[in-house]
């Protein structure tokens, strides 16, 4: 918490155990982790985002109905339908806009890939750890198709520095599962084992499921005490301007050549002892990004999430992409205006967010002049004028007694990993070229128990817990 008169502290007070599996790549190649360090955190981490699951039971339903719970590129997006919490159990009922992509090797030559509750931190963009859950999905016929998933890959930031700088896509490593991969598909008859995660990639080959229901079951959440502060209503409209805007590159030399760009900018009315914020905000109802690469436009009318980010004395901040309880009074510059530096600068308490950058407003449908730039006056001037409604969630957020404060960076484009750190290819990283996955180490949880004590001495910080979840931070005063 920010502004809070006390802080706690912690000791580390038991043993990483590690136990490692059989070392497999695909692509005639191997690769053996070297042995973690000594227990205990590193001495920086990368600040990620509250799961909005954790809010489940303490924040009103209708301020999370309709939130993005996670968004990718080639996933499509998890948006929150309803939640219920049990002790320390949480079900989340959500629903799932896969994306389907045509290859040889599926069955019927495509399949579908969909994502789960955490968020991937590409690039500059802030991610969000989530919890182990266990995932049942069903058509919009009611069809139970949990036992047709084949393949699951999943990213790991866990407690670790990233294996990359901010100029890459993949940045921690991925964990591959399925057949003819290093781990078995952890499939159960309660449904699928996803492992604590930051973002997933789930297939099922041969069929193109749109949309499905998915129902994940937390067996223990994280215990932080969250309280809504104030709320504040906020419109916007579409973005026009500048920037990598995939397929639809067309459409935005059209409303370029037409209108004056703009980017709106709104004012923060931030209430005391809010600590955090949560935006909700409409999908974008078209995908620029999921078909850029395929020779098909199969997914480009399908929703999709967009970014925004915080606004500081003419800077803008690293992007946000999904629905989740972040820092409100420390961001970080985003890398296009940060060239060269090794970690992006500290942007402390801005008071101005620039609204998700939606190049097509909620509303309005998707119409395939998008791709070929050959829109009509009134689709262009609808797209113009169309408002979009959010709202800004402020909250407080109290950590609970188990983690430990550690300073938060972001790397930048100039950052490397040291020379004890690992790189890309033993760390399993997914290359463009080709899939090359490692049976990593296995880290089971810290226990951590809490004492007493001044604030950290470094700010920012973020309060960790071993699953490398950021369940609290302490921005500088």
């Amino acid at each position: 918490m920010t502004d809070r008169s006390r802080c706690l502290t912690s000791a580390l007070i038991a043993l990483l155990l590690v136990a490692a599996g059989n070392h497999v790549a695909v692509g005639q190649e191997q690769a053996v982790l070297p042995e973690p360090a000594a227990a205990g955190l590193p001495d920086w981490l990368e600040a990620r985002g509250l799961s909005l699951a954790a809010l489940v039971g303490q924040v009103p339903e209708e301020l999370l109905h309709g939130t993005i719970l996670s968004y990718g590129s080639d996933t499509g997006i998890v948006v929150y339908e309803s939640g219920v919490r049990t002790g320390s159990q949480v079900v989340v009922t959500a629903t799932i806009y896969p994306r389907v992509y045509e290859r040889s090797w599926a069955p019927n030559g495509q399949y579908t890939q969909f994502a789960c509750l955490g968020q991937k931190p590409i690039f500059d963009h802030l991610g969000g750890a989530a919890p182990e859950a266990i995932l049942r999905v069903r058509t919009a016929a009611g069809v139970d198709v949990t036992g047709e998933i084949q393949y699951m890959f999943v990213e790991r930031t866990g407690t670790g520095q990233p294996l990359r700088s901010s100029l890459y896509f993949n940045r921690y490593p991925e964990d591959a599962y399925g057949p003819w991969l290093p781990h078995p598909l952890p499939m159960q008859p309660d449904g699928l084992h996803i492992p604590p995660n930051s973002g997933c990639r789930i297939q099922v080959p041969g069929k193109d499921y749109y949309p499905l229901t998915g129902v994940f079951t937390i067996p223990e959440i994280p215990d932080a005490a969250a309280t809504v502060v104030s709320t504040q209503l906020a419109a916007f409209q579409s973005y026009i301007g500048p920037g990598e805007v995939g397929i639809f590159a067309p459409l935005m030399q059209q409303l370029r050549s037409r209108y004056p760009d703009r980017h709106g900018r709104i004012a923060l009315e931030i209430p005391s002892g809010a600590t955090h914020f949560l935006l909700r905000f409409p999908a974008m109802p078209a995908d620029p990004f999921a078909d850029q690469d395929e020779g098909s436009l199969r997914n480009a009318a399908r929703p999709t999430g967009g970014t925004y980010r915080f606004s500081k004395d003419g800077f803008l901040s690293a992007n946000m992409t999904n629905s989740a309880a972040f820092p409100l009074r420390a961001s970080w510059r985003d890398q296009d205006q940060a060239r060269g530096s090794e970690f992006l600068p500290l942007m402390e308490h801005p008071g101005e967010m620039a609204p998700p950058e939606h190049i097509v407003p909620s509303g309005v449908a998707y119409h395939s002049c998008f791709t070929r730039g050959d829109c009509s006056t009134a689709i262009l001037e609808q797209i113009h004028s169309a408002v979009m409604p959010m709202e800004i969630v402020y909250l407080s957020v109290d950590h609970p007694a188990a983690g430990e404060w550690v300073p938060v960076k972001q790397a930048g484009p100039a950052w490397a990993p040291g020379a004890g750190g690992l790189d890309s290819k033993a760390a399993g990283i997914v290359e463009p070229a080709r899939l090359l996955v490692v049976d990593d180490a296995v880290y089971f949880p810290l226990a951590l128990f809490t004492a007493e004590g001044p604030p950290p001495q470094h700010c920012p910080s973020g309060w960790f817990d071993a699953l490398g979840q950021m369940l609290d931070y302490y921005a500088c005063p």
